[in-house]
């Protein structure tokens, strides 16, 4: 893979961090700042919708109202560490450093549109940084297990690609949506991190959010069975994965 590295795209740990919040949420924090609650959609639709993350560009936001946001809010919760791509340009692979300085990868695989899988765009997201799994196959679980991501950092991960894509393969023969296909497969065990990610999955799917259908998402999970079932509850059609890669747990 080509390497390269990339600026900051906004971090503090002072901010607040707008992916963190629920749509509900939102509405309180705009009327907390004598904003009308409609507010909230307005600013739901500039980050998920227009993936636009810089509050200057939010043209139907009265002025006070962006200057406000610019000084005291933030949107992509990390900086982008390191870069890498494949030779085909297809896989891209992202290190993003966190607030805390902690680090997750993130993986965009771009799919030729000619081929059965219908110009696919999947981005392989992170739930953990770390893991405390320790499958032996698995690098991760090697460096120990740091701590959970939040929905927001999760949620963050889909929205840079989705940009990522926009600006870059505008010219492309792809359908409208920049990202097609979400997977739990980066770094963690999702199943450990299940309330983050439901609130993650939630914005995802959400007609006010980033609108994926609940079936384009899939998780990953080593087969933690109690979390199985708590996941079966969840009020989302996703898809489950296990990774199996010997046939019995001692072995495994």
């Amino acid at each position: 893979m080509a390497t390269s590295t990339a600026s900051t795209v906004g971090t503090t740990t002072t901010r607040r961090r707008l992916l963190e919040l629920s749509l509900e949420e939102l509405e309180q924090l705009c009327v907390s700042l004598g904003q009308p609650a409609f507010r909230a959609r307005q600013l739901f639709t500039w980050i998920y919708s227009e993936l636009v993350f810089d509050f200057d560009q939010m043209a139907n936001l009265p002025k006070a109202f962006r200057d406000e946001l610019s000084r005291t809010a933030t949107i992509l919760p990390f900086e982008v560490a390191a870069l890498q791509h494949t030779r085909d340009e297809l896989t891209h692979k992202v290190l993003f450093r966190l607030a805390d300085g902690k680090t997750v990868e993130t993986v965009l695989m771009l799919y030729d549109p000619t081929e059965e899988s219908r110009g696919r765009r999947t981005v392989c997201v992170s739930s953990q940084v770390g893991c405390a799994i320790g499958c032996p196959f698995c690098a991760t679980g090697q460096s120990g297990f740091g701590r959970n991501l939040t929905a927001g950092e999760i949620v963050a991960q889909v929205l840079f690609f989705a940009r990522l894509v926009l600006d870059h393969w505008e010219s492309a023969p792809y359908d409208e949506r920049p990202i097609t296909n979400i997977v739990f497969m980066g770094q963690g065990e999702p199943l450990l991190n299940l309330k983050e990610m439901a609130q993650a999955i939630e914005r995802l799917n959400s007609p006010y959010g980033f609108n994926l259908g609940a079936r384009q998402m899939t998780v990953s999970t080593s087969g933690i069975i109690p979390k199985i079932h708590e996941f079966a509850r969840l009020p989302y059609q996703l898809n489950l994965a296990i990774s199996l890669h010997a046939p019995n747990d001692e072995l495994r």
